[in-house]
């Protein structure tokens, strides 16, 4: 995950485990792509780094810190793997939700205008072609919802003038 912060990560990984025993679960935390330092456009000028932070659960072992270092590029492919899934995940069930809001105006009966119905379904469309966008699921661009406007006349009321043989 992308961190910005005025400390500069001193290694590339770091172990924390409470307490520090065999067999113990701990965090082992990854330093990616550090950049900086760079300088805020503020009045105070502050320094600031940007690097990627990763956070690897496992089980504490003596030789643990070596093997991550010797195998750092490993770990690291691994991490991002596991949070980029957890990060498409989030992104899906936002998207689902999403949808679901607006599957009523899908409907032959829900009563908005034409182009409205149409401007949905494109949205619902997008929503849908999210995880086709370029950089996803770390870029990611939502679609706006567009404005939905009612229909006149009615149609709920007009198909049931129409069943009831009011609409000659």
């Amino acid at each position: 995950m992308k961190t910005e912060s005025n400390i500069r990560p001193s290694a590339q990984l770091e172990i924390e485990a409470f307490p520090l025993k065999e067999g113990s679960s701990c965090t082992v935390i990854l330093y990616d792509n550090i950049e900086g330092p760079f300088t805020k456009q503020s009045e105070t000028g502050e320094q600031y780094y940007t690097y990627d932070r990763y956070c690897v659960e496992t089980t504490y072992r003596a030789n643990l810190a070596a093997t991550v270092e010797a195998n750092l590029e490993t770990w690291l492919k691994k991490a991002r793997e596991v949070e980029e899934s957890a990060l498409a995940e989030e992104i899906r069930e936002k998207r689902n939700l999403l949808l679901a809001e607006v599957d009523w105006t899908q409907t032959i009966d829900a009563p908005i205008s034409a182009a409205s119905r149409e401007a949905i379904r494109k949205y619902r469309q997008d929503l849908r072609n999210i995880t086709e966008q370029e950089g996803f699921p770390n870029e990611v661009t939502w679609p706006s919802l567009p404005q939905i406007e009612k229909a006149d006349p009615d149609p709920v009321d007009d198909a049931f003038d129409e069943l009831v043989g009011e609409g000659e």
